[in-house]
């Protein structure tokens, strides 16, 4: 086995190119260096000469600035063209800014809401439209209270565990129990 390593033609071609590139570079940056012109002395200007230049600055940079502005407004005007929709749309705000809350955090002025119509010819007439009763809540048979479960035997509707018992034991004395009770499960 040979002791030197053997490199493929390709590979020590484009070592040769690599290393002689790197050369001319040097060389370039050597002649570069030598070759950079002496920088122009700093000239003091009077104090009229100063303002002078700095009155033809100021108009320079009005100029800049009314073109700057003229451009700004121009694409303004483009894009409020282009984002303005040509069809009928509804939009819907909601704002609780300026809502006064109590210590829990609950409003206490009503949040403020807006509805706008855009390109409709009538508003829809359910935005006046009554809104439907809600269901009654079931109410306990034991306690009178509102019912917060429902025994799934009878579907009777009770409060707590001890209406569930005396519901329970009513249906046990009329024989209306079959066996094992059932889990309980909450009203809606």
């Amino acid at each position: 086995m040979p002791s030197t390593r053997e490199l493929r033609r390709s590979t020590q071609a484009s070592t040769i190119s690599t290393k002689s590139a790197l050369r001319e570079l040097k060389r370039s940056r050597a002649k570069n260096a030598t070759a950079r012109p002496a920088k122009a002395p700093l000239v003091s200007m009077t104090q009229r000469q100063l303002l002078e230049e700095a009155a033809r600055t100021e108009i320079e940079n009005k100029r800049s600035l009314e073109l700057m502005l003229m451009l700004q407004e121009e694409k303004k005007r483009e894009r409020s063209k282009a984002e303005v929709q040509q069809v009928p749309r509804i939009v819907y705000y909601s704002s609780s800014r300026g809502v006064r809350r109590d210590a829990e955090g609950k409003a206490l002025d009503p949040i403020k809401h807006t509805i706008t119509f855009t390109r409709v010819g009538r508003i829809p007439s359910v935005i006046n439209a009554v809104a439907p009763a809600l269901p009654e809540r079931p109410v306990c048979q034991v306690t009178g209270l509102p019912a917060k479960y429902r025994d799934p035997v009878s579907g009777i509707p009770f409060r707590t565990t001890e209406a569930f018992k005396v519901l329970r034991g009513s249906q046990a004395v009329s024989g209306a129990m079959s066996g094992a009770s059932a889990p309980l499960q909450k009203s809606s």
